[in-house]
């Protein structure tokens, strides 16, 4: 199977079930606990990974259900095959299959009725070196996990720079908000400048001029990896982002996706997640979780648009962005919305070359 990156393409072997399981925290971005993933294989032959989805294990007794739930994102992936895996439970007695075999059956039964084959059903308690994994459909096959951290996928992640956390949760805090009183500063900041500045919905020339300025100056920083801003700077970003001509060009940035400039403007997003105030937030998590779902990072888009919603429940890009990820559209066609807007006014001379991205992306939020 193979993966894909900005620079080419990057031949990974994941036929054996043991490789695969061990690639999927670096497939995913994140050590998966307590998950069912179902692995989309694309192409006719079935030999590509297309797409990863992972959710919660659901609660037994809701395993039809959920796995009605999971058809509608499967099918976007526009599957060859599927490989389901479980991580979770506790060992089997011996004689006995491995746990949630209902799930599996349920799931099973939902790609039969769309004639979608399944490549592989497989469990394994945890994603860990030694962990013994076995077969739901295949008597006496199983074996133990290599080494995560060691495999071929792990070296094609560490090269292009990706992170894998260990769990959901590490993931999560990336985008953990600063301390409140630093927040509380920030939002007074605000609701002077709000007033002081005559913000509306159809602002004049010099205040676009000076938002426009801002962000530039902003983005001009983050690619030198200054990511600190004052309480000044950051409530004076929160104002320019609101501006519906700013926010245009801000989606823009995240084309094409992966490359420098996306980089750059994904980590500026990043950092203003952390330090804006509610419902400010909203705006600039949007933007973050644009950027990550059209390269294909489902998980960190998810969790974008959770902090955006939490911010400010009925934002319309984040609303647009929770239909599309509840959906799977395929980034590509997500991708469209900035291909409209015009980044130009937000970038200078700039280095061209260009980092890879992870390679298969998940098809929902993770």
């Amino acid at each position: 199977m193979t993966t894909s990156s900005t620079t080419g393409i990057t031949t990974v072997d994941l036929r054996a079930p043991g490789q695969l399981l061990a690639a999927l925290p670096h497939l995913i971005g994140f050590r998966p606990a307590d998950s069912v993933l179902a692995v989309v294989h694309s192409g006719s032959s079935a030999s590509r990974v297309g797409c990863v989805l992972r959710a919660d294990l659901p609660e037994p007794g809701h395993e039809t259900g959920f796995a009605l739930q999971l058809e509608q994102p499967l099918l976007a992936g526009e599957p060859g095959g599927v490989t389901i895996a479980v991580v979770g439970g506790d060992p089997p007695e011996q004689g006995t299959g491995p746990p949630y075999a209902t799930l599996v059956g349920a799931l099973t039964a939902v790609l039969g009725e769309r004639g979608i084959p399944l490549v592989h059903a497989l469990w394994v308690p945890e994603i860990r070196e030694g962990a013994r994994w076995r077969c739901y459909d295949e008597p006496g096959c199983g074996g133990r996990l290599p080494d995560p951290d060691s495999s071929v996928m792990a070296a094609v992640s560490a090269h292009a720079g990706l992170v894998t956390f260990a769990s959901r949760e590490e993931m999560a805090e990336q985008l953990a908000p600063d301390d409140e009183p630093a927040l509380s500063r920030r939002a007074a900041l605000l609701d002077v400048a709000v007033d002081l500045l005559g913000v509306t919905a159809e602002p004049g020339p010099a205040l676009l001029g000076r938002a426009f300025t801002a962000v530039r100056a902003a983005l001009a920083r983050a690619a030198r990896g200054e990511l600190t801003f004052s309480d000044q700077e950051i409530a004076e970003l929160a104002i320019a982002l609101e501006l519906a001509d700013v926010r245009d060009a801000c989606l823009a940035t995240a084309l094409p996706p992966g490359g420098p400039r996306a980089a750059t403007a994904e980590r500026l997003w990043l950092a203003l997640v952390r330090a804006t105030p509610k419902p400010e937030r909203a705006q600039v998590a949007s933007l973050l979780a644009y950027s990550a779902y059209v390269r294909g990072d489902g998980p960190l888009a998810g969790m974008a648009v959770e902090r955006a919603l939490e911010a400010h429940p009925d934002h319309v890009l984040a609303g647009l962005l929770a239909r599309a990820l509840a959906h799977a559209m395929p980034p590509a066609k997500l991708a469209k919305l900035g291909g409209t807007c015009d980044a130009s006014a937000l970038w200078g001379p700039e280095d061209e070359e260009e980092p890879p991205t992870r390679g298969s992306p998940p098809c929902g939020p993770g």
